[in-house]
């Protein structure tokens, strides 16, 4: 059952986190089972790990893209471009505005 939570939570990081009754429900578990399963198995809380996962995918998306790094504070649910700075700062220990950008141009054979 966690390993499917797991899964579930992966496949649904572009939706909201469920409220853990909902999230217990969908898996016919309670809320105890869950929340102690998954600290068990992955050290950490189901919502935390929701979080990280949301922003090491940001961090890929920002590497691999040209858009503005406001969109990404949209794409990954804050609010607030200043809360999902703080959020990515306090994560990988530097902001989103030093994220090195691949320029994928640079490197194929293809000109317009």
């Amino acid at each position: 059952m966690i390993t499917d939570i797991y899964e579930f939570l992966l496949l649904n990081l572009n939706s909201p986190l469920p409220s853990l009754k909902n999230l217990a429900k969908k898996f016919a578990t309670n809320e105890h089972k869950l929340k102690d399963g998954f600290k068990h198995f992955f050290q950490t809380s189901i919502y935390k790990f929701y979080n990280d996962e949301k922003l090491n995918r940001v961090h890929l998306l920002i590497q691999q893209t040209k858009l503005p790094l406001k969109n990404f504070a949209d794409m990954s649910g804050f609010n607030l471009y200043s809360n999902f700075s703080k959020a990515f700062k306090k994560q990988f220990l530097y902001p989103p505005s030093q994220v090195k950008r691949f320029n994928y141009l640079k490197y194929t054979n293809y000109s317009r």
